[in-house]
């Protein structure tokens, strides 16, 4: 199942009823006006493989129940305003190969993440994981 309302210029924050959508693998709010927070109970969709929340205006950290997500292959966060550390459990995803899509600011005009497990392209003002966990033009 995939939820695709990117580039809609949609207003408003992610509703915490996301979690009810068990089934759900791919999801894409990715260039809209969302503002608020990353639910927490985005952790309790174990299906999901793909997260894309690139481009809109999230602020607060990035939550540590997304490090529940095993399925999880890409989650996409930068250009928003989260600020924070990556949880460990994230990071574990990313060692353990089964996150290998990563990314978020970590410096510049934006908001600043920090993440003990990813390599950080300053110039470009994200951080992006490859299958080997290096930085990837």
């Amino acid at each position: 199942k995939e939820l695709d309302i990117s580039n809609n210029a949609i207003k408003g924050e992610i509703p915490q009823s996301i979690a009810d959508m068990k089934n759900l693998r791919i999801l894409n709010f990715a260039r809209n006006d969302i503002i608020g927070i990353i639910p927490t109970e985005m952790g309790s969709l174990f299906k999901l493989e793909q997260i894309f929340l690139e481009t809109n205006e999230l602020i607060g950290g990035v939550p540590y129940q997304l490090g529940e997500l095993t399925s999880l292959r890409k989650l996409s966060l930068h250009n928003n305003f989260l600020t924070g550390h990556v949880s460990d459990h994230l990071c574990k995803l990313s060692n353990e190969m089964f996150l290998t899509q990563f990314t978020v600011d970590c410096a510049g005009e934006t908001a600043v993440i920090l993440c003990e497990c990813c390599q950080c392209h300053l110039h470009e003002n994200i951080i992006h994981l490859d299958e080997n966990n290096r930085y990837e033009d």
